[in-house]
């Protein structure tokens, strides 16, 4: 009985210095694990369509690149919500700011601020100062039917003009120098339509067009547009805290970044910066053209409509619209 006790004692004090100096550091390893991911907030980004993209979705794609931007950043949200142009100018007009807008012309952005970026791109600056970057583009082209006109020139007895509001394809006209003496102006997906039932020959289009004539197989001649370009996604910020102003300079960069750019593809639109090679001959056409003259994405909607009424009789010859557009139009 006597020996029991002592292994039972002796026992005791093992178990007892075991958990001292073995247990103690097993179960300090145990907690020792992965200290929690640091949580540097949301950035919110709103996206604006103010003009005709090309597959699929801008904040699709915004949202899959926002994905990738959130693993480089552990804790760190990027939300994106599609507004219209109306929206966002409620809301700013009410005090409520995202940290990034997505935009095109017209949508009448508030309070930006100045961006210390990697590109420098004339369009989105105010004096000296880069205010705004584009992050994709798309581009004007004529587009004709081979089963009914051989090649496009520059000089046309009518032409097939699509236009939806916010972009201004006349000054493209202008600025290629194109000739025309009657021209008629559709909704793009009208142009579309009765361009392939042959009602029209040859109609000025864009990127949205060269996806639809992909999408159906049409075959189609292409010329595109080489001078003037106003399809741009801007992107500005908004954000009035310091720590999210650097981290949405920092997704902004990582937009205009290779990775991103050559994946522009996906949604049918170009970058503003590289020339992505693909198996679309028409695509890389369009997207291997630079340097576009073009208008600042700060222009309100009202401009835009009168600038519309001045392009329109700049294209029929008017002198005094043409020297209106001399003195608005951005050069490269």
């Amino acid at each position: 009985m006597k020996s029991t006790r002592i292994v039972a004692g002796l026992i005791l004090i093992f178990s007892c210095l075991f958990t001292i100096f073995v247990g103690r550091e097993k179960l300090l390893e145990e907690k020792s694990v992965e200290p929690p991911k640091e949580y540097k907030g949301i950035i919110s980004v709103w996206q604006v369509d103010s003009f005709e993209g090309g597959i699929g979705s801008r904040k699709q794609f915004l949202l899959k690149m926002a994905k990738k931007f959130e693993k480089k950043h552990d804790g760190l949200l990027v939300l994106v919500s599609d507004y219209t142009a109306d929206g966002v100018r409620e809301n700013l007009k009410n005090g409520i700011f995202p940290d990034i807008i997505s935009f095109g012309a017209g949508t009448e952005v508030l309070g930006f601020s100045e961006l210390n970026i990697s590109v420098n791109f004339k369009g989105g600056k105010v004096g000296d100062k880069q205010y705004a970057i584009p992050w994709c583009r798309g581009g004007y082209a004529f587009f004709g039917n081979p089963q009914l006109i051989e090649e496009i020139t520059n000089e046309f007895d009518t032409l097939s003009v699509s236009h939806n509001g916010g972009i201004e394809p006349f000054i493209t006209l202008i600025e290629e120098g194109v000739s025309v003496k009657d021209f008629t102006v559709k909704k793009p997906l009208d142009n579309y339509v009765d361009f392939l039932s042959g009602k029209s020959k040859i109609m000025l289009g864009t990127q949205r067009d060269l996806a639809r004539f992909n999408s159906r197989g049409f075959e189609v001649l292409i010329k595109p547009l080489t001078k003037f370009n106003d399809l741009y996604q801007y992107a500005v910020i908004t954000s009035k805290e310091q720590t999210k102003k650097e981290l949405s300079q920092e997704f902004l960069e990582f937009l205009i970044s290779f990775e991103v750019q050559k994946e522009l593809y996906s949604i049918g639109m170009f970058s503003p910066y590289y020339s992505v090679v693909t198996d679309n001959a028409q695509y890389n056409l369009m997207q291997n053209q630079k340097e576009f003259s073009t208008l600042s994405p700060f222009m309100k909607s009202e401009e835009l409509l009168e600038l519309h009424r001045v392009a329109k009789e700049g294209i029929m010859g008017n002198q005094d619209a043409l020297n209106k557009i001399k003195k608005i139009v951005i050069l490269p």
